[in-house]
């Protein structure tokens, strides 16, 4: 079965719920905003939308609800500002998907780079039954010297003859994409807008249209017959009221 691919920007918070720091000292403490674009597209790769999701401090977290039959997760990796600062770790689940029994955090370890790198896959998840599903992000490692960068989520959706589909409105047609060499790769043809259900051949009446004088034809006859049956009920009273 042919399928797409939905891109869904960090911007559209309707749809990408972030989760900040609720208890301790960073309470209310988490994510912010990045806008502007790549500084050098060709050696760094595109930033989506020019936006990012930053967070700096570890223990936030991000929740996604979707219908699809598989998910990515794209970001940027920046060098860390400190020598000795720990390198981002973050961890990807399925909710409603158990990988065929393996673990249900998949862990991404950010490499120490020496210049910053967008459009990096941080995780996709194994093929699944179109179905609904939550993806679950957990920062586990993050701070002011090493950040984590989310870009834009990538879900892949199958194309039925007839579906009903909510793309949110910073999705956009996006160019290939390209995952990491140990991830799944996506059918990159993603397509924004809604997609609204068509009219279906069993709500629309198939029946012909009789003609005016077919109908006129009939109602006339209809008279006929009832001015008749009045007439024969009229005259058998009267022979009944004669005979007695």
């Amino acid at each position: 079965m042919s399928s797409h691919t939905v891109i869904v920007d960090d911007s559209d918070t309707d749809i990408i719920e972030y989760m900040n720091i609720e208890l301790g000292p960073f309470r209310g403490k988490g994510w912010s905003t990045q806008t502007g674009p790549s500084l050098d597209e060709e050696t760094e790769g595109p930033i989506h939308n020019s936006t990012l999701h930053v967070a700096t401090v570890e223990d936030t977290s991000i929740v996604f609800p979707f219908n699809g039959t598989r998910v990515a997760v794209f970001g940027s990796i920046w060098p860390p500002t400190a020598t000795f600062s720990p390198l981002t770790l973050s961890q990807y689940s399925v909710l409603g998907w158990d990988y065929g029994g393996g673990s249900s955090m998949q862990p991404f370890q950010a490499p120490n780079l020496t210049s910053p790198k967008n459009n990096v896959n941080f995780f996709t998840s194994n093929d699944m039954p179109y179905a609904s599903y939550v993806l679950t992000i957990n920062i586990t490692t993050a701070s002011e010297n090493s950040p984590y960068y989310l870009d834009y989520i990538a879900v892949q959706v199958p194309d039925p003859v007839a579906s009903l589909s909510f793309t949110p409105s910073s999705a956009t047609s996006e160019p290939a994409v390209t995952p990491s060499p140990s991830s799944p790769s996506f059918s990159q043809s993603s397509t924004g807008g809604i997609t609204m259900l068509p009219s279906l051949p069993g709500f629309i009446s198939t029946k012909p249209s009789l003609p005016v004088g077919a109908i006129v034809g009939a109602t006339i006859g209809g008279v006929i017959v009832m001015a008749v049956m009045v007439i024969t009920i009229i005259c058998a009273g009267m022979r009944r009221h004669r005979r007695g």
